[in-house]
């Protein structure tokens, strides 16, 4: 970004992932390296303990979580166990706070049946192209438990390659849960008040009126 800038050439920034849009925008905070006993010990944990430990020790942070997401549940509760706060640190970074900069947002929210229609061919796409040989062999080497394998639809390659659901129903989840994301990405895009919505068409028309 900075390389760019000083180019005096205008950045053009493509994202599909709100987490990683808002940590660059916004920043993230510098929290301490977490110790791996401290990493072990919520191993060890079950969630209800989990669930439990972390509204005891942070009970703000806790009212942000829906309960399911383990994921954000461990870091809340890695941070917490090494006896910081969640929000007790600014932001570090974010260009969003550079007041020398002005910044324009768009998000791309069409029509939701062309937008299911070009998920369920990229659906198709993948596992055309490979999903189930590429799933097994991360199942090989590191095993049906591996993180990885959580992932967006992975999941439901891992249940066909056991034998639990067929090929038609697999096909079927994985277009599913990938329509479910991008609704989800549109509601979490509709939040951030710097970003207007448009067609493909629109953002393309505004584009091309940037001057160079």
């Amino acid at each position: 970004m900075d390389h760019i800038l000083l180019k005096n050439k205008i950045p053009l920034i493509t994202c599909g992932t709100g987490f990683y849009l808002k940590a660059f925008l916004y920043g993230m905070n510098d929290y301490p390296e977490i110790p791996p006993d401290i990493k072990n010990k919520i191993l060890q944990m079950g969630k209800l303990q989990k669930i439990e430990i972390l509204e005891s020790l942070d009970p703000e942070r806790f009212r942000e979580i829906h309960t399911n997401d383990e994921y954000r549940l461990d870091r809340a509760l890695e941070i917490a166990l090494i006896g910081e706060k969640w929000h007790s640190r600014s932001p570090m970074g974010g260009y969003l706070q550079k007041s020398d900069i002005e910044w324009t947002g768009l998000y791309l929210d069409g029509s939701r049946e062309d937008l299911y229609r070009r998920i369920d061919m990229r659906s198709e796409k993948m596992i055309v192209s490979g999903l189930l040989e590429e799933t097994q062999a991360v199942m090989e080497e590191y095993g049906e438990f591996c993180p990885a394998l959580n992932s967006l639809g992975y999941n439901f390659a891992v249940e066909n390659i056991q034998g639990k659901i067929t090929l038609e129903c697999l096909k079927e989840k994985f277009s599913q849960s990938h329509r479910n994301y991008a609704k989800r990405q549109i509601t979490w895009f509709k939040k951030e008040t710097f970003l207007k919505p448009c067609t493909s068409l629109e953002a393309y028309s505004f584009l091309k009126n940037i001057e160079p």
